[in-house]
């Protein structure tokens, strides 16, 4: 009798084991289900992959044919050609403050957030960036053509358009890209320009000058640095690339104009 009630007592232990193993296995593969749902719910994203260049970047102060005057100790040639190594933006900054809220939340942005570009999409024929900022979830359906952002988030998870409609104040938010100096370097190994001429005044017979070189990052090379004089007569100035056209000079003062460079 003893034995029977023992053989029972395992047979539904057994019975409820094993169940419970086949209830496991149907909330996984539900679970499964699910996620095989959701992912083909999913909006198509492209990737932001940003390419970079090598780019000279010039600047100067003065402009070709242009008559300029200058005192002495001034500049009055300044010449600086780097190459950078600049990259596509990663982010876009909004212009001005705005909100996208619904009655469950609100997210405040401002000018100071930095929107990160996660990817691109097309929804109804439209293309949009997608964006995203930091501690937030979902991520921003921005339209460029037309400065506005769509009502709806995506999801972080599964790229699934947000079933909440979202108010955005103001409606129309145009963004900025990030600042050349965020997204640049200076290529270091490759040539460079860097100099100033100043005019240093004129004595009974010269003109003078005083040619200063810096290094890419603005440190003067002084065993590069060089003063220079000219016949007081002189009326044309080569110098590198440069040709300079006096047209006036005084004891303190020079009028020229760079006719070539």
């Amino acid at each position: 009798m003893l034995k029977n009630t023992i053989s029972i007592y395992i047979l539904i232990f057994l019975i409820s084991f094993f169940s419970g193993c086949n209830n496991a296995m149907t909330n996984y593969e539900k679970n499964l289900y699910l996620e095989n749902k959701l992912k083909k719910l999913s909006i198509p994203i492209k990737k932001y992959l940003p390419n970079s260049e090598v780019k000279l970047v010039e600047s100067h102060n003065y402009k070709l044919n242009e008559t300029m005057k200058t005192y002495v100790g001034d500049n009055m040639i300044k010449i600086k050609k780097i190459h950078y190594l600049i990259h596509e933006p990663v982010g876009f900054y909004p212009k001005k403050h705005f909100t996208i809220e619904n009655k469950y939340t609100t997210i405040n942005f401002s000018p100071n957030d930095l929107l990160h570009i996660d990817g691109t999409t097309t929804i109804e024929n439209i293309k949009y960036l997608i964006l995203t900022k930091d501690f937030i979830k979902g991520k921003i359906l921005y339209d460029t053509n037309k400065n506005k952002i769509h009502n709806q988030l995506i999801s972080s998870e599964y790229n699934i358009l947000s079933k909440d409609v979202y108010i955005v104040d103001p409606s129309d938010i145009e963004l900025y890209s990030q600042p050349i100096n965020e997204r640049s370097r200076i290529i270091k190994d490759k040539p460079y320009v860097n100099y100033e001429i100043l005019f240093s005044g004129i004595t009974k017979d010269t003109i003078r000058f005083q040619y200063r070189e810096y290094t890419y990052d603005n440190l003067i090379k002084h065993a590069f640095s060089q003063d220079l004089t000219y016949p007081i007569n002189t009326k044309i100035i080569r110098f590198k690339n440069l040709v300079i056209k006096i047209k006036n000079i005084g004891l303190d003062f020079i009028i020229y104009k760079i006719v070539k460079d």
